[in-house]
């Protein structure tokens, strides 16, 4: 690609390249696209700085859908990603479950790879695997969903780990070679998996509610569905104590993995997956925790999400390049009075590969789910005292429940999911305002006495999806990227797409996320309607019609839209905005 200098000296362009720059980025891709229609010169013009810039601004980070090789061109990547932000823009997606039903309900994590969806639903793992998919004419490689397995972790009590740790790590793979894929005893509710991670060798590190800290391995069949298997433990850790593990946080720090867990009693460890000998670094937080987060950018930090109220509820602790975690807290962020009895449930960092409209440093950005129905964004590079307040805050002012869980999606959106009827929550940072006029009170919420100016004003931004299946459960937990937002509810697995446009749009191939073979019963459809209350149907349909329930924050009459594949089922509206094509 020629230099911007040689391109505006070639072709004898009028005023200074800086100029350019800042005109350049005040265009979208439609005006981009005819001003290089317009000339040779603009052409030259808009291919060493137009393009660029736009695809700077529209940088997306994908897990799912194959952009990372060198072979997909570049112009296709700024397009898809043009389209997922335009999607994202107009309430244009698809919404499926994802695989069968449980048998009963979880508490359910879940974490997205490239080659698999990884489920942890009570003592077991459900892994989806995913195979890349092209629809004709596209150069663009989705991954669908090809299989379901489930797999049984290893059993062993608190009881067992205590004496492991005692005896030197005995040899685990003897433990576990009789099993030969089944269970020896019953199922225990302290076997429930509270937090995991992956290692880049595909090794999972699971805690549970009785304490248990393991590294096991297994693999998944990407063409059989409906298999089970037994996972086979490769390590014990120590455990920061014989408390409940209420989260573990992984990442990639050179060539070593640092797992950080967290249990309920305040606690928090430090540790290398690779080493399971080496005792890890371990600090009391002196506070009931809920979550945990593991930042490795340019300065390690973990963050703990707790009940301790609004001094104690989000802690920050620095960790050192050697992987050690510092026992003196960074900041404390305050949010006043008022909100003393608040609690962190989530927390997130964006992406290094995301555009951030909000910031150009995405590792200084930390976002958090609070129990007072707030999602609340920090910027830790500031002063200390002013680092104690959010930078923004986010909230559904048709709604007071709490957050669960939160993420990021797209080129900068949020997504938070709510503690009642499956409710996820989107937001464009881009249309929110200050803190203090990014929420409406309470009393604002009761419709005779509502403002639809200011309230359409304040949540401009944001809007609510009811998520596909039953509507009373929480979304517990969410993964996002680029163009889709994966979640759980109690008792299934659902996925929003925004990258829905060309053939796939046309498809609403919804046998793609249903996993049916011929060891396995068909699942019957769930047609979910939140107008009538929330209730679920099974019609038992071959044709797998799920689809979600959308509103406006800022739409006083809370007129309902829906997604993809809903409009000739509930007669209503695909989305409520319009944007221009990329023409």
């Amino acid at each position: 690609m020629v230099s911007p200098d040689a391109a505006l000296k070639e072709n004898d362009l009028p005023l200074d390249i800086d100029i350019w720059t800042e005109v350049l980025d005040q265009l979208d891709a439609p005006d981009i696209s005819r001003l290089s229609r317009s000339s040779k010169k603009a052409a030259a013009l808009v291919n060493a700085l137009g393009w660029p810039s736009l695809a700077q601004r529209y940088r997306m980070h994908h897990v799912t859908v194959d952009l990372s090789d060198e072979e997909t061109p570049k112009m296709s990547v700024l397009k898809h990603n043009f389209h997922v932000a335009k999607s994202l823009h107009e309430r244009r997606m698809l919404a499926k479950q994802v695989g069968q039903n449980w048998d009963k309900g979880y508490i359910p994590k879940i974490r997205i790879s490239k080659e698999r969806i990884l489920v942890a639903a009570g003592p077991k793992l459900i892994g989806y695997s995913l195979q890349p998919h092209r629809y004709p004419h596209e150069e663009i490689a989705r991954r669908i969903v090809t299989a379901e397995t489930t797999v049984w972790t290893p059993q062993i009590d608190s009881l067992q780990h205590r004496s492991i740790h005692q005896n030197a790590y005995t040899d685990l793979r003897r433990r576990n070679s009789h099993m030969n894929g089944r269970r020896t005893t019953a199922y225990s509710p302290l076997e429930d998996i509270t937090g995991f991670c992956e290692l880049p060798d595909g090794q999972v590190v699971t805690g549970n509610v009785g304490g248990v800290l393991q590294r096991q391995r297994f693999s998944l069949d990407a063409q059989t569905s409906g298999e089970t298997q037994l996972a086979q433990s490769t390590a014990l850790y120590p455990s920061p104590s014989m408390q409940q593990i209420v989260e573990v946080s992984g990442a990639l720090s050179g060539t070593s993995s640092l797992v950080l867990s967290a249990t309920k009693d305040g606690r928090a460890s430090l540790l290398r997956a690779e080493a399971p000998w080496i005792q890890p670094s371990i600090i009391d937080t002196h506070t009931r925790l809920w979550t945990a987060h593991l930042s490795i950018a340019s300065q390690p930090y973990a963050a703990f999400g707790g009940s301790g109220g609004s001094s104690q509820a989000l802690q920050i602790y620095p960790v050192t390049p050697t992987g050690i975690l510092v026992p003196e807290k960074v900041q404390t962020p305050f949010l006043g009075s008022k909100h003393a009895r608040s609690a962190v449930y989530g927390l997130a960092t964006p992406p290094k590969d995301m555009s951030m409209p909000y910031s150009n440093n995405p590792s200084s950005v930390l976002l958090s789910a609070w129990y007072d129905s707030h999602a609340r964004l920090y910027d830790l590079r500031v002063s200390e005292m002013a680092s104690r307040r959010p930078v923004m805050e986010m909230q559904d002012p048709w709604s007071h429940e709490a957050l669960y869980c939160c993420d990021f999606t797209g080129n900068g959106h949020i997504v938070a999911g709510a503690a009642r009827h499956g409710m996820l929550h989107i937001w464009d940072p881009r249309l929110i305002r200050s803190p203090e006029r990014s929420s409406a009170t309470r009393s604002a919420n009761v419709r005779q006495d509502i403002q639809p100016d200011a309230v359409f004003a304040s949540h401009r931004g944001g809007w609510t999806v009811y998520t596909p299946g039953q509507p009373n459960s929480p979304v517990y937990d969410v993964k996002a990227e680029g163009g889709r937002i994966w979640g759980v509810t109690n008792k299934r697995t659902f996925v929003l797409s925004f990258d829905t446009q060309g053939a796939a749009a046309d498809a609403v191939d919804a046998k793609r996320w249903d996993i049916v073979s011929e060891n396995m019963t068909p699942r019957h459809t769930v047609h979910t309607d939140q107008r009538t209350g929330g209730r679920s149907s099974a019609k038992g349909s071959e044709e797998a019609r799920d689809y979600a329930t959308c509103y406006e924050h800022g739409d006083p009459l809370l007129r309902p839209f829906y997604s993809l594949g809903a409009d000739r089922d509930r007669g209503g509206t695909q989305s409520r905005r319009a944007m221009s094509n990329w023409s």
